[in-house]
């Protein structure tokens, strides 16, 4: 299997690529050739803020019969914004009967998925590892290789610099986390349905959807951000620092 990539049974394989700077999750068919596992045009590739809607999803659903199969598909919401939704479907599945589905559709069987939720938790790992980790510090150098600096240079320790630049970064970090909660329409249901306050905890409430709200931060945007709020410190965001620096440990800060 190529790196990055599971095999789920079957034709099937599931992974996580990059192209082009844009992180996605592949469900696909693969054929074999020269002893090489190739994904095929056939089947879903979702964003990983999507990935992590339907792997939630997925945890609560409970094929029991071995004829079931799960159906996957990945349609264009037109609203204000353009968003790819994901939907889907259980259906008890006819062996003698033929399913023709597009790119836009991924059937899954029963064994598949069970394959799947064994598997979900990696994934979703493994986009955060790649989305904060390359990604993320590529995003910091783009902005930083275009940004305007008077390279002034303060005075004090180098390393007691890079602890304020990693401290201001949590603060945009959690600025961009508590935007991103918004958007999402994360709410607490305890708070919308219960007079009674003290009856239910809020903040683990919103703690289950963080994984979605670190799938779905702009990270670009996070770094511009991060590298103009602290334009005057530009000289001291070397290699090393970038290098160094670990976002996903920030998450528990």
């Amino acid at each position: 299997m190529p790196d990055g990539y599971i095999h789920l049974g079957d034709d099937i394989m599931l992974g996580v690529a990059e192209f082009l700077g844009c992180l996605k999750v592949h469900l696909r068919h693969y054929v074999v050739k020269n002893n090489q596992y190739i994904p095929t045009r056939t089947g879903i590739s979702i964003s990983p803020y999507h990935w992590q809607v339907l792997s939630d999803s997925i945890s609560t659903l409970n094929l029991e019969s071995p004829h079931a199969c799960l159906m996957i598909e990945r349609k264009l919401f037109l609203s204000v914004t353009d968003t790819s939704v994901v939907f889907q479907h259980v259906f008890n599945n006819n062996p003698k009967a033929g399913l023709q589905l597009s790119n836009t559709f991924l059937s899954v069987t029963h064994k598949q998925f069970r394959e799947l939720c064994k598997v979900r938790e990696s994934i979703s790992q493994l986009i955060q590892k790649r989305l904060w980790g390359p990604l993320f510090l590529k995003a910091i150098r783009e902005v930083l290789i275009i940004v305007n600096s008077d390279d002034i240079r303060l005075d004090g320790d180098e390393a007691d610099i890079q602890a304020i630049l990693k401290n201001n970064l949590i603060k945009v970090l959690k600025k961009h986390i508590r935007h991103k909660l918004d958007t999402l329409k994360i709410m607490c249901e305890g708070c919308s349905t219960d007079d009674n306050q003290s009856k239910h905890t809020y903040f683990e409430t919103r703690l289950s959807y963080m994984d979605r709200c670190i799938a779905s931060i702009d990270i670009y945007n996070l770094a511009h951000d991060f590298v103009y709020d602290n334009n005057q410190l530009y000289p001291y965001m070397s290699d090393s620092f970038i290098e160094n620096l670990n976002a996903l440990e920030l998450f528990e800060m």
